[in-house]
């Protein structure tokens, strides 16, 4: 994708939501791109709800439907970007934010971390978000509670698997439209920790470790070095650990604001679809997660 030119945006009139807005508008404003809001309505009317206020299950969820017109216009004024579209939808969020996402062809689809009900989780992401992020559209974009409205550094986190290369592309077009800093990261087991699962550690351990280090800081330079990129700061870091662990802590200690990271191999960790280290990233830092999904099929 060489540019933005649809973006969506799931709005439930949560703060998040809100920032997810905001950061649509970032995106769209440097091409123009059009930026579509989507609220979905969840009504589960009975003829008794709608007895009570003596009208019908249809005329009760139309007078819901018109309330909530009116709370997204106040938005779309808010939000002061004129290429703006609002679509209002009745149904299960999660569902019909990928239905309209695919049937509208939107580039991303950009949801806040957490909804209404869920302000107060610093970390964590709520059951649309990740929901979305394993079943929905390709391109998921979570918005975290550590968003400042700012882009100055992007993340590109890098597993040699085949969803790489599109995790790098999305992670400079970010960089590119805000001018950040690019960081690209691999994280690589640490060696060490197999001292438990073996009888005797090599007694060149040291060495081994420094020549994997080596050759994958190599490795991911010369991945690097065929985007030919002239136009913002690349900086390449190898991360030896547990994956979704260093991967947490480089991103707070880098103080990253969108992190772009794939899920994962055709390999599936038992209750983990979207990958262990994904699930961990996602689910622990209070970066934004951009989330390529992969293609590949689970074996």
């Amino acid at each position: 994708m060489a540019r933005l030119d649809n973006l969506m945006v799931g709005i439930d009139f949560s703060p998040r939501s809100f920032a997810a807005a905001q950061m649509a508008v970032a995106l769209a404003a440097p091409t123009g791109a059009s930026v579509e809001l989507v609220h979905v309505v969840e009504t589960q009317l009975s003829d008794s709800d709608a007895l009570i206020l003596g009208l019908s299950v249809k005329d009760l969820q139309n007078l819901l439907i018109k309330e909530v017109e009116v709370t997204l216009d106040k938005l779309a004024e808010q939000l002061e970007y004129q290429n703006l579209h609002k679509t209002i939808t009745v149904g299960s969020p999660a569902v019909e934010l990928a239905r309209l996402s695919e049937e509208h062809r939107s580039d991303i689809l950009i949801v806040g971390d957490t909804g209404a009900e869920s302000l107060t989780l610093p970390r964590g992401v709520g059951a649309t978000a990740y929901r979305l992020v394993e079943h929905g559209p390709r391109y998921v974009l979570v918005v975290k509670a550590g968003y400042s409205g700012k882009i100055r550094s992007v993340a590109a986190a890098i597993s040699f698997v085949p969803v790489a290369d599109d995790v790098m592309r999305q992670a400079y077009l970010i960089a590119r439209l805000f001018k950040a800093e690019l960081h690209v990261v691999r994280a690589i087991p640490d060696i060490t920790e197999l001292r438990f699962r073996i009888a005797v550690l090599p007694f060149d351990l040291e060495h081994i470790i420094s020549e994997s280090e080596n050759y994958n800081k190599l490795r991911l330079e010369d991945f690097v070095s065929k985007y030919n990129i002239d136009d913002v700061a690349v900086k390449i870091s190898i991360l030896s650990g547990k994956p979704g662990q260093v991967l947490v802590e480089y991103l707070q200690n880098e103080n990253i604001d969108v992190v772009v990271i794939g899920t994962g191999t055709s390999y599936r960790v038992a209750g983990f679809p979207i990958g262990s280290t994904t699930h961990s990233v996602l689910n622990r830092t209070l970066s934004n997660v951009y989330v390529v999904r992969s293609l590949e099929t689970a074996p």
